[in-house]
């Protein structure tokens, strides 16, 4: 079994940011209480701030940042909140993001997962999984 992990820089830049978007929002509500609820543009932008800081959770809890593969071609993606196995058949492609290219896309059966591009020994992990499986399409990476 071999093991590709994000490097821990990008591990606490990642975790860092919706850290940080919720300190801002918590201060907000805090501080602004009667100009949130007087002023409609704020709240506004408070409503939308709110739905930035659910999706940088969102996006850091459910990217992959370990990956686990077996000699059977059987890979193992680990998030913080998820896990998903699938084999190296299963897999379509993986490419650069659609909406964010510092993030890796990869396309399978039953969906797609999101990864961290700063996996070390990630050119190890493609050339492993194309041997498994040959008719993976590789992108933008």
């Amino acid at each position: 079994m071999r093991t590709y992990r994000a490097t821990a820089t990008i591990l606490a830049y990642h975790f860092a940011l919706p850290v940080v978007f919720t300190s801002v929002l918590i201060a907000m509500l805090i501080l602004l209480p009667r100009l949130i609820l007087s002023d409609p543009l704020l709240a506004v932008f408070l409503i939308v701030w709110s739905l930035g800081v659910l999706w940088s959770w969102y996006q850091y809890l459910t990217t992959a940042f370990e990956i686990h593969s077996w000699d059977d071609g059987t890979y193992e993606f680990r998030a913080v909140a998820r896990r998903t196995v699938l084999r190296a058949e299963k897999i379509r492609s993986l490419g650069a993001g659609r909406f964010d290219p510092y993030f890796v896309t990869l396309k399978h059966e039953n969906g797609t997962l999101v990864l961290f591009p700063q996996i070390d020994g990630f050119h190890d992990f493609i050339a492993r999984l194309k041997k498994f499986n040959p008719q993976i399409v590789v992108k933008g990476l």
